[in-house]
């Protein structure tokens, strides 16, 4: 009889619905997934490689029955998902970014449902949304990009936004309350941008295009030729006036402001009218005050020179001191430096200035110029002279070493400055070279408008 009351026993349990499943945990899978504003609610096969997902996980207790598959289903709702068993897992996919999930478990078998258990809140993650907004501004050798943040972040925190444009430049900016990228370009190309946001997950898909914009090419009255201060005080004051007056009327002639005459030698370029007309600030090319200059008696500082001073110079046989025309120093080309000695020029005149604009190049601190001071170049193998703006990654500097041999140093990189206040700066006239080793780079003294072509 007992025997039969186990049997009986045995065959009402094969009879009821498995127990509720243990250990559900949600797990956010937000790497890469694309951002969805709305969840899909059609269908898992709708819904696969969109927006966010959560991969279930659970646990069938021990001393339930088999169940034979698994009711999901989400809040706020999505698709529903069944299950097959054996399977404990299963991943949603085409939930909406950046919204708190809950899953509910139903097991179930013939002779019925067994009861629910709902997972813990889960944040469903993607990458961002769009940036908007986004604006193309052309500036001088630049361009100016701004934009929006997007209001949705996809659930983890913006970490970057990174601007491409159609010629293949690009920037980025992580911080600001406005959204401002600045992109060197090369002026008189034309090019739209396009903008990118980023989260831990990956990079948003592209914003609207800009509108396309010409880059803007430098002009005679733009940086690095002028700074940006130079039509207010102090350079125009005090040399204007009262350098100005009484130079004009009666001293420029009635022709000076109508072409030719004001646009082309000699009345601009040339003595009477410019200089002395004109202080050297206006023209002059100059070295920053702690720049060591190369002397025979060591370094020393710019602004420790004084006339009279010997400085280590540079027999060039393919540049000769009776070239130095007007022009000459800025169209002056060589295939070969061959035949180069040590030579010693000496300072005769001294030209202290002030200036707003500082570049060096690589990590040569101690070898500041102003933008337009002009400095020897190997350049696709023919030796130049170009001003320091001019200087281009992976041009070749000429370098004395310490045994006063000569080398090239490869530019991998340049700094540019525009100071908030003047700077001490010094130009040097030699003879019988008018060329030096400052910050041990090769340069020229020659002034910068001699180099201006109108």
């Amino acid at each position: 009889m007992a025997k039969l009351q186990g049997r009986f026993s045995d065959g009402q349990d094969s009879r009821i619905p498995p127990l509720a499943v243990t250990g559900l945990t949600a797990t956010d899978v937000g790497t890469n997934r694309p951002f969805l504003a709305t969840a899909n609610t059609t269908s898992a096969a709708s819904a696969a490689n969109t927006g966010g997902s959560v991969t279930l996980s659970w646990t069938v207790p021990s001393t339930s029955v088999a169940a034979t598959s698994y009711d999901i289903t989400t809040t706020p709702s999505t698709y529903t998902a069944n299950v097959v068993a054996p399977a404990t897992t299963y991943t949603f996919e085409g939930l909406a970014s950046n919204v708190s999930y809950t899953f509910t478990i139903t097991p179930k078998n013939s002779f019925g449902n067994g009861l629910t258990t709902t997972s813990s809140s889960t944040l469903s993650t993607t990458v961002p949304d769009i940036p908007t907004g986004a604006t193309a501004t052309a500036q001088v050798d630049s361009d100016k990009i701004d934009f929006t943040a997007p209001t949705n972040n996809g659930g983890k925190a913006l970490t970057n936004f990174y601007v491409l444009g159609s010629d293949g430049t690009s920037g980025n900016t992580n911080s600001g309350s406005t959204y401002t990228v600045t992109i060197a370009d090369t002026g008189g190309t034309s090019q739209y941008y396009n903008v990118y946001a980023d989260n831990a997950n990956g990079r948003s898909l592209a914003s609207a295009a800009t509108g396309t914009v010409t880059t803007i090419p430098p002009s005679f009255f733009s940086p690095p030729f002028f700074p940006p201060q130079f039509f207010s005080p102090p350079f125009f004051p005090p040399f204007f006036p009262p350098f100005f007056p009484p130079f004009f009327p009666p001293f420029f002639p009635p022709a000076f402001f109508s072409p030719p005459g004001f646009f082309s030698p000699p009345l601009f370029f040339n003595p009477p009218f410019f200089p002395p007309f004109f202080p050297p600030t206006f023209s002059r090319t100059c070295i920053d005050k702690n720049t060591l200059i190369l002397t025979d008696s060591g370094y020393k500082k710019a602004y420790e020179i004084e006339v009279g001073d010997q400085l280590i110079s540079l027999s060039i046989p393919e540049l000769s001191t009776e070239q130095e025309t007007i022009d000459s120093p800025f169209n002056w080309r060589s295939n070969s430096m061959d035949g180069l000695t040590t030579a010693i020029t000496e300072v005769t005149a001294i030209y202290p200035d002030k200036k707003f604009d500082r570049i060096y190049f690589n990590d040569m601190v101690d070898s500041l110029f102003t933008f337009n001071h002009p400095v020897f170049v190997k350049r696709s193998g023919e030796y130049q002279i170009l001003q320091a703006s001019f200087v281009e990654e992976n041009d070749l500097l000429i370098k004395i070493n310490e045994d006063e041999t000569i080398s090239e140093i490869l530019v991998e990189s340049i700094h540019t400055d525009i100071l908030d206040e003047s700077n001490d700066v010094y130009n040097f006239s030699c003879e019988p070279y008018d060329w030096y080793f400052a910050g041990n780079i090769l340069v020229h003294n020659k002034y910068l408008y001699t180099s201006y072509n109108f």
